[in-house]
């Protein structure tokens, strides 16, 4: 009997083994998850390195963005100016600048909900929409 003598392994139990195989799944999941999250966040962000073309544009216009993310505009001339600047402008604060025109129109119940319904109905009856598409016909081709 001398050659039996010996440490016994008892095999794993299988709620261990899927345990471990669950908790490895659930990491991977939640990584995959993650990259997903993080590709799709960082699409939305404003593009403030390389080159853009806007066909408004009449000379070139350089937009240098400071540590803090600030812009710098430097241009030809006032109209090339102006176009970049709020080309930057609605980069950085596209979302409140949407919320702004909605507030104006009487329309922020559309994206906020109910929460909101008594501003759209003051904002309505003041009437900016109106008034702003009303004046639009005495503004210049240049302005517009």
């Amino acid at each position: 009997m001398e050659g039996n003598i010996g440490v016994q392994h008892q095999p794993k139990s299988k709620w261990k083994k899927y345990s471990l195989w669950s908790i490895t799944m659930i990491l991977v999941l939640l990584a995959a998850a993650f990259f997903i999250m993080y590709g799709f966040l960082s699409r939305s962000l404003p593009k403030t390195d390389g080159e853009i073309i806007i066909g408004s544009i009449s000379k070139e216009v350089m937009v240098n963005r400071d540590d803090s993310g600030v812009p710098h505009i430097l241009a030809g001339n006032e109209r090339d100016l102006f176009i970049a600047q709020g080309y930057a402008q609605a980069q950085d604060r596209l979302f409140q600048m949407d919320l702004s025109r909605r507030q104006a129109s009487g329309r922020l119940s559309e994206v906020i909900g109910e929460a909101t319904v008594e501003n759209d109905k003051y904002f309505r009856t003041l009437g900016l929409r109106r008034a702003a598409e009303a004046s639009h016909e005495a503004y210049s081709p240049e302005a517009i």
